[in-house]
């Protein structure tokens, strides 16, 4: 019977999500950071067309996922789930005209001290030649030189795939030049309080 009852134990840290609470926290955290930064007519939002949005009186958009780790995950390595699945919702949100690759800016807000080789070069191309040369350069990690996929994550596959997919390279390349990495590594709390002042 003692038995019985251990193997029904459940870890109780398991059925915790901090890493998603704190994400979400997070998200409505930047939203007021942004919405003390906007100027007038702009319009911020949560969740609506991503994480946060600022809707500038211009039509232009900056369309902003924030990433948040409460452990060693880094959220913009080269082989990060997230870092693959945000360049391929915002390629499908350009394709659905919920985004106008032209009119605006896809930023990935992190509150953690991360950094990887093909975030950095998409950060640095500022011009749409140099976006082209960031996805074939970066495009040499997945891919032999005879075009073969190399063995990666499953769990990424299809974003990585649909994102390097020679097909799509002129959308990806605009959202590789639009693209920006903010970090927010100290105390973001107060670094927000501070926009009261």
């Amino acid at each position: 019977m003692k038995k019985e009852r251990a193997e029904k134990k459940i870890n109780i840290e398991n059925t915790h999500v901090p890493d998603k609470v704190y994400a979400f926290m997070i998200q409505s955290h930047h939203m007021l950071y942004e919405l003390l930064d906007c100027k007038k007519g702009d319009i911020v939002s949560l969740e609506v067309f991503d994480d946060v949005g600022v809707e500038h009186e211009d039509g232009s958009k900056d369309a902003i996922q924030v990433k948040s780790a409460l452990s060693n995950r880094n959220p913009v390595s080269n082989r990060s789930v997230d870092l693959w699945k945000t360049l391929y919702n915002w390629m499908i949100a350009v394709e659905s005209n919920e985004l106008d690759a032209e009119r605006s800016k896809f930023i990935i807000f992190i509150t953690v001290n991360k950094a990887g080789p093909i975030v950095k070069a998409f950060h640095e191309a500022c011009s749409l030649d140099m976006a082209e040369k960031a996805w074939e350069d970066t495009r040499k990690n997945f891919y032999e030189d005879s075009g073969k996929q190399k063995d990666i994550g499953n769990e990424y596959k299809d974003f990585l795939t649909y994102f390097y997919d020679t097909k799509n390279k002129a959308l990806a390349c605009k959202i590789i030049q639009k693209f920006e990495l903010k970090k927010c590594i100290d105390n973001y709390s107060e670094e927000v309080r501070k926009k009261f002042d």
